[in-house]
């Protein structure tokens, strides 16, 4: 009986080393899987970068990328930008450039007094005689005569 017992106790034992070890195996398996990837998608963005410089087009590094683009693509090694859009960009910054600079419009306030304020500002073009007799008629513009 006692050897019936170590012998059940022994093989239950080897059934747990068996476990552990293959659940060891299958971690080493995914860590090791996760790394070719790595390695194969770094290889494949090396082979791109390489080509589109090759064809002459701006490659910026995934550092520039997400600190220009905000976080844009973080998983990338590059961004690809066309020429054409590259060229348009320039355009764009140097016509901003030679343009000066248009200070703020005044807004007025969001309370629903728009309509007061702009019947007030009306009648006292009319008072002071600056308004025309058709801008404070109640016809369309379209019926009104021209003067």
């Amino acid at each position: 009986m006692n050897q019936l017992d170590e012998a059940e106790e022994h093989a239950l034992k080897d059934q747990e080393y068996e476990d552990t070890l293959e659940q060891y195996k299958a971690e080493e398996e995914k860590r090791t899987e996760k790394r070719r990837r790595k390695r194969e998608r770094e290889k494949e963005a090396k082979l791109r970068k390489k080509s589109l410089a090759k064809a002459g087009i701006s490659i910026e590094t995934a550092a520039t990328a997400a600190a220009s683009a905000n976080k844009e693509a973080p998983n990338e090694e590059f961004t690809y930008v066309p020429v054409v859009e590259q060229n348009q960009q320039q355009q764009a910054n140097e016509t901003k450039e030679k343009l000066p600079a248009v200070a703020p419009v005044e807004l007025p306030p969001n309370d629903g007094s728009f309509l007061e304020m702009m019947k007030r500002k009306l009648q006292e073009e009319a008072k002071a005689g600056k308004g025309s007799d058709d801008a404070t008629s109640n016809e369309p513009p379209s019926k009104r005569r021209a003067t």
